[in-house]
């Protein structure tokens, strides 16, 4: 949550800004600025996700700036708190926000202020229902490339040919991108 909030004050507030700037001077009415708002937020904070991805995914000459400058900074992104792959499952939320400001007077001069703050967040489904799996609009999967696994009997060569070709199995792998080491005896 309080990532998503400095997101929305970061990127999302400076989109919001440019977005509402258009729509008001468009004649937009309440609820399509509503609309407008809620839809800026949204692209804002996929924008700062996908910054996050391309920090460690990218190269600096795809993205013209350094990369891993969000690791290196130690700041904290979706990359740092729910890794790549999850960062990059990007699943959709219908958001519902609200702020309603009361100032009540007395007889006798007296005033008093209220502020109620509501917050909603659905997840859409892939089925359109309220039930079953979220809808995913877009997931990547890791491509391994080798493994490297230590083992108590790594120094056995019948040891080495079991996990050799179990890894083999489970993923795909040629031999000789697999590295069966003994585990030290420390």
């Amino acid at each position: 949550e309080v990532l998503d909030f400095i997101y929305a004050l970061k990127t999302g507030a400076l989109l919001e800004s440019a977005m509402m700037i258009g729509a008001v001077l468009a004649g937009a009415e309440e609820e399509e600025l509503r609309v407008i708002e809620r839809a800026a937020g949204k692209i804002g904070l996929a924008f700062q996700v996908q910054d996050d991805i391309l920090d460690v995914t990218s190269t600096a000459e795809v993205l013209g700036k350094p990369i891993h400058s969000d690791e290196k900074n130690e700041k904290t992104t979706y990359v740092t708190l729910l890794g790549i792959l999850e960062a990059e499952k990007v699943v959709e939320k219908d958001l519902d926000m609200a702020k309603e400001a009361v100032t009540e007077s007395d007889s006798q001069g007296g005033a008093r202020s209220t502020q109620n703050n509501s917050h909603r967040e659905t997840t859409v489904y892939a089925d359109g229902n309220t039930q079953g799996e979220p809808y995913v609009s877009k997931e990547i999967s890791p491509q391994i490339e080798g493994v490297v696994v230590i083992a108590g009997g790594g120094g056995d060569s019948v040891v080495k040919q079991n996990i050799t070709e179990a890894v083999q199995v489970l993923f795909g792998i040629d031999t000789h991108k697999i590295r069966i080491m003994k585990k030290s005896s420390n």
